[in-house]
């Protein structure tokens, strides 16, 4: 299976991408992504505001990044509906979500 590359959750002002494509790699490193262990796949992109978290939500998308959706919580592919709600944000995203062990869906939100 290919490598997927999505936000998979908003803590404190926090942005967590699990990634492990090379090429979005160097762009996430370009960005100012940070991961605390060399070889792990979680990628850490820290923001202040609602519209710096729209900007790095818009160059994430437009990289082909999904959004994770969370039935249980305020995942990031709700949080990208509510900035899109706010007008803070523009156009589709990609959302992924799991419905058992192996059984991945993607939809255009």
């Amino acid at each position: 299976m290919t490598e997927l590359s999505y936000v998979a959750a908003i803590l404190d002002e926090k942005i967590v991408i699990h990634c492990n494509d090379k090429a979005k790699i160097v762009f996430l490193k370009n960005i100012g992504a940070k991961r605390k262990f060399i070889f792990g796949i979680k990628w850490y992109i820290n923001y202040k505001s609602d519209s710096d978290l729209a900007i790095i939500f818009s160059q994430l998308r437009d990289k082909g990044f999904f959004f994770s959706y969370d039935q249980h919580g305020w995942g990031p592919a709700a949080i990208f509906q509510h900035l899109r709600k706010n007008d803070l944000l523009h156009n589709d995203f990609m959302e992924i979500f799991w419905r058992g062990p192996n059984k991945i869906e993607i939809r255009k939100c």
